[in-house]
Parts: C-alpha cells; structure tokens; sequence
C-alpha cells in the first residue's frame, strides 16, 4: 500500500493528534477552530445563494465598506440589506443604486 493510501485510509484529525508533542491541546483547539470557519464560509455562501436567488443585489464596495454606517442605513435605505464585509447585498435595486453612489 502506497503512502497515498495510507494517509487518504484516515481521519485527517486523527493525524493532527499525532502531531500535537506539546500536549497542551493546541492542535485539537486549531482543528475545532478550522471547522468553525469551514461551517461560517458553508453558510455564507448558502444564505448568499439565497438572497440571490430572492433577487437582491450585490455591490462590492471594496475598503470603503467600513465607512457606511448603521446610521446612514436606517435613514437612507427603504429596504433590508445585508453587510457581509467588503460586499452588501440589497433588497431593493434603487437601495443599491443609492449605497453605489454615496460610497463607492
């Protein structure tokens, strides 16, 4: 049996055990935390697939984004929205329109 297959034979986490020498928890702390990441990136990309598919829009808004405040939003905008970072998703196509030209 080649290297490939042993490896491929196991549970990734398995291996990560193996390699914690310290014995202060660290590895399996790190794998707990790369799976909460993997689960967040799965989900985002779900509830993105969602409001798409609902008809929103999208605007990337690049480092600008941290600038657009709560405050801006409630006074300005007539539908919901969703900040996921650098990029915004809008109900409302004239929301989008808005956000574009007062932040990008």
């Amino acid at each position: 049996m080649n290297n490939k297959n042993i490896i491929n034979s196991y549970d990734w986490r398995v291996h990560l055990d193996l390699l914690d020498d310290t014995d202060d928890g660290s590895v399996p702390f790190y794998t707990d935390e790369l799976q909460k990441e993997i689960d967040n990136s799965i989900l985002q990309s779900i509830q993105i697939a969602a409001l798409k598919s609902c008809g929103w829009t999208e605007v990337y808004f690049g480092e600008n984004w941290f600038n657009i405040s709560d405050e801006w939003c409630e006074q300005s905008l007539t539908g919901q929205y969703s900040c996921m970072g650098h990029t915004w998703y809008f109900e409302n196509k004239e929301d989008a329109a808005w956000a574009i030209l007062k932040w990008k």
